[in-house]
């Protein structure tokens, strides 16, 4: 019995794409009832998926603060174990070479610490060589002298057609929209 269900559904399916015209408000009414479901399932498949990911970055962020726990630990007893053998030491670093890996202890380092904003403030005032200008169009500002008329660029003070390098007109495809009401 399902097989013949199924091909009658195939049937129906196949004959509406092909030949199916919208010609009365019952069926304007019955193509956005199916819109509106396809937008729902689509809706519903999208929202299970989403919940899938984000239970899997759950597990992976409990299986990742597991593996710097494991790491902190191993690296903590090399750490203990570089402290008793005799290490190379630099100006920046301690290091100790084994057959496999080599152990490095960086040396505590101080760096400047900056507030731009604040310190921008500053040299405003008192070291203004180091404050930098930038130049950037005001297009927003600009855009008010021009105006499109048929397929030209016009200059709004004078009405001259505007021929300018870096502005030219783009033509948008007009779009079709269903909005179909949530009730």
């Amino acid at each position: 019995m399902m097989d013949i269900e199924k091909r009658i559904q195939d049937a129906l399916t196949t004959d509406v794409k092909e030949n199916f015209v919208v010609d009365t408000d019952i069926k304007a009414e019955w193509v956005l009832e199916k819109i509106k479901g396809i937008k729902n399932e689509s809706k519903r498949f999208s929202d299970v998926i989403a919940l899938k990911i984000e239970k899997l970055q759950e597990i992976a962020k409990v299986e990742q603060e597991k593996a710097n726990s494991e790491l902190a630990f191993f690296e903590g007893l090399l750490l203990q174990y570089m402290q008793t053998v005799d290490t190379k030491q630099t100006k920046t670093q301690a290091s100790y070479k084994l057959p496999s890996a080599k152990l490095v202890l960086k040396k505590e380092k101080k760096t400047l610490k900056v507030d731009k904003k604040i310190l921008l403030e500053y040299a405003k005032e008192y070291e203004k060589e180091f404050v930098k200008t930038t130049e950037s169009l005001d297009w927003a500002t600009m855009k008010k002298n021009y105006s499109i008329v048929g397929d030209k660029i016009i200059l709004n003070l004078t009405g001259e057609v505007a021929e300018l390098k870096g502005l030219e007109i783009e033509t948008k495809k007009p779009e079709f929209e269903v909005k179909i009401n949530e009730n």
